[in-house]
């Protein structure tokens, strides 16, 4: 065979060597055992599984730092204009906060679960409006609503606080009519706050 008849012979023969070279260099970078991309993809997803079950039972079984026994600061949450239990539950209901505005009022509250056992919270005024206000001289002053009726106040609420957590809410209301010196303030699940002064903010 001649150098020019051998030179197309030689061409294949080099094209089928890399070929195949990069098809066992293809081989190689799977996994061991032939397990293919699904098979892996579904092994991480398992593992990321159960990372997170771990982090849940160790959630249950030792306290974050958002539990105020662990870190506390169990007074220091509690600590604002007043604080109150509420009957039949673990949580106590504090009262926060009060921004006495010419424009508006706002109240700010902490429920938190000093019991040893989880407690449920619920906070829903588009529910049940008229049970949520503010009482100036007998007169109920409900949230403030927007033009479009959103109410002025953090979303409804709706969790299970587990023992020494905290969760906060907040309202807007109209603003107090000049020369009022005390009000009330009805959350519920809170007791009424009764005779909070103007000058508590």
């Amino acid at each position: 065979m001649s150098a020019r008849a051998a030179l197309p012979v030689l061409l294949l023969a080099s094209w089928l060597l890399a070929t195949r070279a990069s098809a066992m260099a293809q081989v190689e970078e799977l996994p061991q055992g032939g397990v293919g991309v699904l098979e892996t993809r579904e092994r991480l997803e398992q593992i990321e599984q159960e990372k997170r079950n771990r982090e849940r039972q160790r959630e249950l079984t030792h306290p974050k730092s958002s539990d105020c026994r662990a870190t506390g600061t169990c007074a220091l949450w509690e600590q604002g204009i007043r604080s109150q239990p509420i009957p039949g539950t673990g949580l106590i209901a504090v009262l926060h906060d009060v921004d006495v505005e010419k424009e508006s009022l706002t109240i700010r509250l902490r429920f938190i679960n000093r019991s040893s056992q989880p407690a449920s919270i619920a906070l829903d005024p588009s529910g049940s409006y008229d049970a949520y206000f503010v009482e100036v001289d007998e007169e109920k002053r409900h949230i403030l609503r927007s033009d479009d009726g959103a109410l002025a106040a953090k979303k409804p609420l709706a969790r299970r606080l587990r023992p020494g957590a905290m969760e906060s809410w907040w309202a807007r209301f109209p603003p107090l009519p000049a020369g009022a010196t005390s009000f009330d303030v009805m959350i519920p699940p809170a007791p009424r706050f009764e005779g909070i002064s103007v000058h508590d903010d």
